[in-house]
């Protein structure tokens, strides 16, 4: 986390009045610091913007599995994935309703 910066308060030479504060910040894409008037503003440019949302985003996260159905190897893009198809889904889905069914009866 960045420290807080404090801005640099410019005053109206005649009236002595708040014209502008400028605050100093560090970019987060390119970790240059940069001065703004808005202290909300995390990036320097809009090059910078666009490098921030890629880091945000990050690579695609990979889980290495086992099917539950088949007990294939597969590689999942969501951590709670347990079958590797469809097809394997979608026969797990009729041995689980098989059981249910027999167990009801039972």
């Amino acid at each position: 986390m960045e420290p807080k910066s404090t801005p640099i308060i410019e005053y109206c030479p005649f009236c002595k009045s708040e014209v502008a504060r400028i605050w100093t910040k560090r970019c987060k894409g390119c970790r240059q610091e940069f001065s703004t008037p808005k202290r909300s503003q995390q990036y320097c440019s809009q090059e910078c913007i666009t490098i921030g949302r890629r880091l945000r985003r990050g690579a695609p996260v990979r889980y290495d599995r086992l099917c539950e159905h088949c007990g294939e190897a597969y590689v999942a893009r969501r951590s709670n994935t347990k079958y590797c198809s469809t097809k394997c889904n979608n026969g797990a889905y009729c041995i689980r309703k098989a059981l249910k069914e027999i167990r009801s009866t039972a």
